[in-house]
């Protein structure tokens, strides 16, 4: 498989693009040292999201799964139009539980949050394989933002074996089946030849 650390790089088209962004929590102030995503890898804001063209390494029957957390909805709904695909649901919602099978209590500003969502988008035609892939998956969460492989072997049930790259991966799929793009030390991206 095929690591980019440049977008434009990439001259693969794929049927299924899985997207975790990076994303800046600022909301007007310093968020660093207190657990959050600037801790632990550099972070973009939506505007720099959007401008990605993702559009350019698309299939024409293509599907996006794009992850975000609640006080970023209306933004991963823009995010997903900006790369040229229609929002049609919530593939997945992830509930994050503590060692002892309990909900492991988050941040939030209003609501002491647990869970993050997958939107789904798509762009032409794409088809489902199979009807038997379920939305809510509850586990415990790994290194930071770091989302469990069980997402990635529903959406393999879901869309089938296609052409398919992680956007802002943040572990090695070399042996998954998966291209990746970003730029997290641990995946050791190799250059382009």
């Amino acid at each position: 498989m095929t690591s980019y650390s440049d977008l434009s790089k990439c001259r693969k088209k794929y049927s299924i693009i899985y997207s975790d962004p990076p994303r800046d929590y600022d909301f007007g102030r310093s968020n660093v040292g207190t657990g959050t995503a600037k801790d632990h890898y550099s972070t973009m804001t939506t505007k720099d999201i959007q401008s990605l063209s993702v559009d350019k390494i698309c299939a024409k029957d293509a599907v996006l799964f794009h992850w975000g957390t609640w006080p970023f909805l209306k933004e991963s709904i823009l995010e997903i139009e900006a790369w040229g695909f229609e929002y049609k649901s919530a593939a997945f919602v992830w509930q994050k539980m503590d060692l002892n099978g309990r909900d492991k209590i988050g941040t939030g500003f209003w609501i002491r949050a647990n869970t993050e969502y997958c939107l789904l988008g798509t762009r032409g035609k794409p088809q489902r394989l199979n009807k038997d892939v379920r939305q809510i998956y509850r586990s415990i969460p790994k290194r930071h933002s770091q989302k469990p492989d069980e997402f990635r072997q529903r959406i393999i049930r879901l869309m089938g074996d296609l052409p398919r790259i992680e956007l802002f991966a943040r572990q090695n799929l070399d042996n998954q089946g998966w291209d990746t793009f970003g730029n997290d030390p641990a995946l050791k991206l190799r250059s382009l030849k």
